[in-house]
Parts: structure tokens; sequence; C-alpha cells
């Protein structure tokens, strides 16, 4: 039998000339046994605590999101977009007329891109291989005007109006 114990669950520890008996060890396991399913309660406690916090600041957050997006969700299916093409014609400008003014503009063909939105003067211009294009846009009713003002391609091209070269044109109209 053990003569002296550990401070927090009086688990045996021998001394020299202790008796070892079998059921110390025995008791030893029991009050192990019960401290670590102890532990696992309450880490199970824990565990569900932060889930049911944690899956409710995920709703919330959600419910946020959902609610800051009203206006954009109450607007759905209130744009309408208009594909078409056009032969380039090798001019210093380019203009493009559309049935009503959109509210953005995508142009394509011939290794390049261009992009604006309604009312933008500035235009987001790139070629084949990474080259950029300093490009201006003008807008006029339901038009509107592309110049090349600088960059580092073929200045035709970069407005997308290199001579007998066909273009597309995506074009985004609000319906609202």
């Amino acid at each position: 039998m053990s003569s002296k114990h550990t401070a927090n669950y009086r688990l045996c520890q021998w001394e020299e000339d202790d008796a070892v008996r079998r059921t110390d060890f025995n008791e030893d396991n029991v009050k192990i046994d019960g401290a670590i399913k102890g532990v696992d309660q309450r880490v199970d406690s824990l565990s569900a605590a932060v889930s049911v916090k944690a899956s409710a600041a995920a709703l919330n957050s959600l419910s946020a999101t959902v609610s800051g997006q009203a206006s954009t969700l109450n607007r759905k299916g209130n744009c309408q977009i208009s594909l078409s093409t056009y032969t380039g014609t090798g001019g210093e400008s380019n203009t493009i007329t559309f049935s009503r003014r959109p509210a953005a503009v995508f142009v394509t063909g011939y290794g390049a891109q261009m992009f604006t939105v309604q009312g933008n003067s500035s235009v987001l211009s790139h070629g084949a291989g990474g080259s950029s294009a300093n490009i201006a846009a003008a807008w006029s009713g339901n038009s509107v005007t592309f110049t090349f003002l600088s960059g580092q391609f073929d200045k035709t091209n970069a407005i997308c109006n290199a001579a007998n070269r066909t273009y597309y044109v995506i074009a985004l109209f609000d319906l609202s």
C-alpha cells in the first residue's frame, strides 16, 4: 500500500519500502478514467456552445449580406445584353452607336479588348502579348467614341478599329 498520494487526484505514490498492491492500481485507474471522462464532457459542452455561436454568427453575417444586397436583388432582371459585330475602318477614332445608351460596353477582336462604363471617359484596353493602351471614351446620346491617346501597340487596333477586321461588341443596357 502506498504511503503518499498525488495532490489533485490522490493517486498512489510508493516509497521504497511500501508494498505494491494490485488494488492500488485499480483504484488509481478508476480515478484517472473518471477525470478523463469529466474533461471529455466539458470539451463536448464547450464545442457545442462554440458551434452554436459560430452558426449564429454565420447566419447573422449571411443575413446582413443578403439585406445589404436588397437593392441589387430588387433590380434583378433589369438588364439586357446586346451582342453585335462590326468591321473596322482603320480610322483614328471609333464610334459605336447603339439602340439606346448602354451601361457598359466590351469590344474584342483581332487580339485587342476594350471595356468602358457609361459616362466614364477612360477605357480599359489590352492587346495581344500583354500590351496596353491609353484610350479615351466620349459618350454622346446612344454612342460612344473611342480615341487612341498613347500606348504600346497599333493605334487602330488599340481602339478596335483595324481596317477590314471583325470586332465583337457586348453591350449591357440598364432597363430600370
